[in-house]
């Protein structure tokens, strides 16, 4: 919902004021995100059966400019704010942060990332997320993903290898899923070789694109 005496355009669906109420231009819901992550970490600091806090998923602003602009204008912002609440409560767990370099042709752009020295920061990961690509990547007529996708996983493991011993911080790749059991299998085989984390998905599906077979589509059951 607008505020009143928005100054923002309609948005895509025609509602007005609708950017004014996104996180990135909002400082109520900023401060609002910060005061949850503290009460978050002050419930859960001491409970040993919790990883870590992934502060936000797949971020992405609805600022103009490139994606390393935005990152550094918008989202780094937020979760260095995000980071501050939770170490206010809990110095322990650990505190996974996300970039909003999800495409073949950004992944260099993550070197964009600080170290977590550089910002004083302890115990925090570098999430990443793939599908470019790899789901919707087939080439027209080619029957073999794994000649393709082996590629791929190869360029992903070299990046994040690199960008792990530059930035002094563990790479976890926290979604993927190649598809064929051929390439999840070659996919995580490089990631552990490499000591890059990994959490696949999905572990449960109902269909994509065609919900009559939906044991056909992609994801683990």
């Amino acid at each position: 919902h607008g505020t009143p005496g928005s100054q923002n355009p309609r948005d895509h669906s025609g509602q007005p004021g609708w950017m004014d109420n996104r996180l990135w231009n909002s400082r109520e819901f900023k401060t609002r995100m910060s005061s949850l992550w503290v009460k978050v970490a002050d419930r859960y600091k001491t409970n040993i059966a919790v990883a870590g806090y992934d502060i936000m998923n797949e971020p992405e602003s609805d600022y103009s400019g490139s994606k390393m602009q935005i990152y550094s204008n918008s989202i780094l912002p937020v979760l260095t704010n995000m980071y501050a609440a939770i170490r206010s409560k809990d110095a322990q767990h650990l505190i996974f942060m996300m970039s909003n370099f999800m495409y073949t042709n950004m992944w260099n752009d993550i070197f964009s990332c600080p170290a977590p020295a550089s910002k004083g920061w302890s115990n925090v990961v570098y999430e990443f997320h793939h599908y470019d690509r790899i789901v919707y990547g087939q080439q027209a007529g080619a029957n073999d993903w794994f000649v393709s996708q082996k590629a791929i996983a190869d360029d992903i493991v070299r990046t994040y290898a690199r960008f792990r011993e530059e930035k002094q911080a563990p790479v976890f790749i926290g979604e993927f899923m190649p598809v064929k059991m051929q390439n999840i299998d070659y996919f995580i085989r490089q990631f552990e070789a490499n000591g890059i984390h990994w959490a696949n998905w999905n572990f449960r599906h109902f269909g994509y694109d065609d919900t009559r077979w939906p044991w056909s589509s992609w994801g683990l059951d």
